[in-house]
This record gives C-alpha cells, structure tokens and sequence, in this order.
C-alpha cells in the first residue's frame, strides 16, 4: 500500500534522522539507484513524473520531496487539483516523503491531504527543543540507544550543552559512548564544554559571587549568547534551587526532594552538591529580581544586558 509521509519543523538533525530511518526501512539493499528519487521543490511536471512512476519489480519506491513550497504558501486551484491527483493516483508500493522546514496547516492543500489521505498519511513535527525542555531532550537521548543512559543523567547532559541544538547533543553523546566509561554528571563536566557557559553565570550568581557573576556575564556578551532564552534557563534554575532548598528546610527524605523539584534521586545528588552553599533569602530574592526583569524586557523598560546587571547587583 502506498505511504505519505510530511516531516516537517526546525529540528533539521532529528528530521534526517527520521528521513534515513525510513529509507532503510522501505529500499531494499543495492536498489537505491532503481527505486530512489530526491526531489527539491519540483515542477509539479517533475512531481506528477517521479511520484507516479512504480519501483523496480516487486519492491517500494521512495520518493522523497525536499522544500516543496506548494505545501509552505497558497496554490491555485487548479495546482491543488493536480497535487491531490497525483496523491490519488500513486502507485501501491510508492513511499512519498515530503521534508520541509514550514508546511502550513492553514492552507487549502495541506488541509485537504490531510483530509483525504489520513488512512495513508504520516505528519511528524520535529520542534527544535526550547532551552528549557531539557527533559524532554533527555528522554530523545535516552531514545537513541547510544549508551546505558538514566533520565537524570541525559537531562544533566541536555543542560549542560544545551538542548536547542539536537545534532551537538548527539554528537557529544556518541563521543562520551566511545570512552568506554559509565556516563556520570562529572564525566560531562570533564568532557563536554558547558552551553556558552551560562551555568557558570547562574551557580556565580546563586552563590552570591557578584565579580564573578559578572565576569560570566561578560563572556555570554562577547560570544553574543545572551538572550531570552539565557533568561528563561535562569529562571529554571533558581527555581529548583529554590524548591530543593526548601524541601531540604522541611527535613523531606531524597525521594520526596527528589519530586518536588522534578528530577530522579541520581540527580539529587549532584543538584544537592551544586546548592549546598547557596542561601534560601538570596535565591527567592533573585527569582523575584529575575520575574521582575523579564517583565521589564519584553515590556521594553529594560534591555536584556542592562536586565541582566541589574541581577547582578542584586548579588
């Protein structure tokens, strides 16, 4: 039976990933030459030529069609037509892949494949992963089966590098897989340069290091890694800081801890480590200063370099 695929978002690593996945899936050995076609945004000619066109003998066909831009902005009627014809009409053992940054769900076309073939249809969306979605990014590295890997351990690693960009974290993963050691936060720390070092900014400035901090701040500058985004890791931080502090106050046991800030008990300890000197009254004053400063930037009362001293001088 024929396939359609969409792959589609900014994720362009974990796109390919998935775009080879398939391809080894359905071309069978030594026939790529025979029953593969690479398309980017064809002629609909060129289109109607390649997707209706069987494979070779009795195996699939696969198509794949990069950047089609019928799928990104509006078409006439008659090209949505053609299109929808073509998807009618294809062959039992074709497997279109169409692979593309922006498809557009508003659009007459997208919608109406989507209607008309969902029984045969496949959307997979790969979002880039924010910088603050570390757990999901370590749940996608735990996926890959590169290394014996526990959630809290990938999630260290997603931090540490950085999430925003899929094809660093598994690279970083394969490299610390060929050492042949069991990974741990403090191989990650050995081995892997922290993201822009922003986590050396937060623990200055948690810890109260104030020409530290701003030492630290002056690098993310320089390499023009300051951002929304720094912000929102920041946030994320001194909150579970915050919370461990808190847990640890009440006397709760490391499993509870280990829940009220969201991560597993091998986790905590290294968490536990990284705050041991921190004070409480200091974290929930810079988690205000942080929410209010936020506040000021996408307000415009405030850039984000003036937002970001005037945490500093919290400290």
């Amino acid at each position: 039976m024929a396939q359609i695929y969409i792959l589609s978002g900014k994720d362009q690593f974990r796109r390919k990933q998935k775009l080879n996945q398939l391809k080894k899936e359905f071309l069978s050995p030594g026939m790529e030459a025979l029953c593969f076609a690479s398309l980017k945004d064809p002629s609909l000619p060129d289109f109607q030529a390649a997707v209706q066109s069987p494979g070779f003998a009795m195996g699939s066909k696969v198509v794949v069609v990069e950047d089609m831009s019928l799928l990104e902005n509006k078409s006439t009627d008659k090209e949505v037509a053609m299109v929808l014809a073509c998807l009618e009409n294809l062959p039992d053992n074709v497997i279109l892949i169409f692979n593309s940054e922006k498809v557009s769900g508003t659009i007459k076309l997208v919608k109406s494949i989507k209607k008309q073939f969902k029984d045969k249809l496949e959307h997979i969306e790969f979002k880039a992963f924010n910088s603050w979605e570390t757990k999901q990014a370590a749940h996608w590295l735990m996926s890959l089966g590169l290394s014996e890997l526990d959630l809290g351990v990938a999630e260290y690693l997603a931090e540490h590098i950085g999430c925003e960009e899929s094809g660093k974290l598994y690279s970083e993963l394969e490299r610390l897989s060929l050492l042949n050691k069991k990974i741990t936060p403090d191989l990650i720390k050995q081995e892997c340069k922290a993201r822009h070092d922003v986590f050396k900014f937060i623990s200055k400035l948690a810890n109260g290091s104030k020409a530290a901090a701003n030492s630290e701040l002056e690098k993310l500058i320089a390499e023009k890694e300051l951002h929304l985004g720094t912000m929102a890791v920041l946030q994320s931080s001194l909150s579970k800081f915050l919370k461990l502090k808190h847990a640890q106050t009440q006397g709760l046991s490391q499993n509870q801890q280990a829940e009220i800030v969201g991560i597993t008990p091998q986790r905590l300890y290294y968490q536990s480590k990284e705050c041991s000197s921190m004070q409480l009254e200091h974290l929930e004053k810079l988690l205000d200063c942080c929410l209010e400063q936020e506040r000021n930037i996408k307000t415009g009362r405030l850039d984000l370099e003036s937002a970001f001293r005037v945490l500093i001088n919290t400290v």
